[in-house]
């Protein structure tokens, strides 16, 4: 979810926006480091927290730029991620945007509650669903759903991360057709909206594969391959 929230937000900076993202991902904020902001520091005016700025028109807000340390641990109960999450939203000077993109982390955690508590007077254009290709990823997403449904915010649709594996061979690539969890996620929005979502795209995972001797680290990943054509002429080769 940080991956597409970071892509959406960066996309959309490129496009001359005002955008702003916030990272509620208390306890695991991985904003900073996916904008090549760790390390900053927050500073603060007469107007409040000032975000930091990625570029000239995306700033962030994140509790990883409150931490001593990237690798502090961050225990909190419910109420003080809820004061946090408050002050982010009311409290941090965000200046006059196009955009705010808010990531979130999994499930329907106190960060949800809140988020969707402070932001009811608002209207909020809807969520973004992501999910993965397992099983176990979209029964996370219909939880989404319904919590969605019962805060009242719109899904605007779904995008599958992680979408098989594309592998640099002049072979199959290794996407399994079977994959479907993306559409029948999909599919479950438009059954909570009454109407036919869209699966709004696919991330692929890329991988760069070689096989080498060991002994000599020479690489035979051309070899390796002809070799297998031959072995199997009428077979369509793939890795998975």
């Amino acid at each position: 979810k940080s991956t597409v929230a970071a892509s959406i937000a960066w996309n959309l900076a490129q496009k001359g926006f005002m955008v702003g993202i916030l990272d509620v991902d208390i306890c695991g904020p991985s904003i900073p480091k996916m904008l090549g902001v760790s390390g900053m520091t927050v500073q603060q005016s007469s107007f409040g927290w000032e975000p930091v700025m990625a570029t000239s028109n995306l700033c962030v807000m994140s509790i990883g730029f409150l931490l001593n340390h990237p690798d502090d641990a961050v225990i909190w109960r419910g109420p003080r991620k809820d004061a946090l999450i408050r002050q982010f939203l009311s409290q941090v000077n965000w200046g006059a945007l196009d955009y705010l993109i808010i990531d979130t982390p999994p499930g329907t955690s106190d960060e949800h509650i809140s988020t969707a508590q402070y932001l009811a007077q608002t209207r909020i254009e809807g969520a973004v669903i992501v999910t993965t290709p397992q099983d176990v990823s979209l029964s996370d997403v219909r939880k989404e759903i319904t919590f969605c449904r019962k805060v009242g915010i719109p899904i605007l649709g779904v995008i599958e991360n992680m979408k098989g594996l594309t592998v640099p061979m002049p072979m199959a690539v290794g996407d399994k057709e079977e994959h479907q969890e993306g559409e029948h996620a999909a599919a479950a929005v438009g059954a909570h909206r009454g109407d036919n979502a869209a699966l709004k795209g696919t991330i692929k995972m890329k991988s760069s594969i070689q096989i080498i001797d060991m002994n000599t680290n020479e690489d035979l990943t051309e070899v390796a391959i002809e070799v297998l054509k031959r072995a199997f002429p009428t077979r369509r080769l793939g890795f998975h």
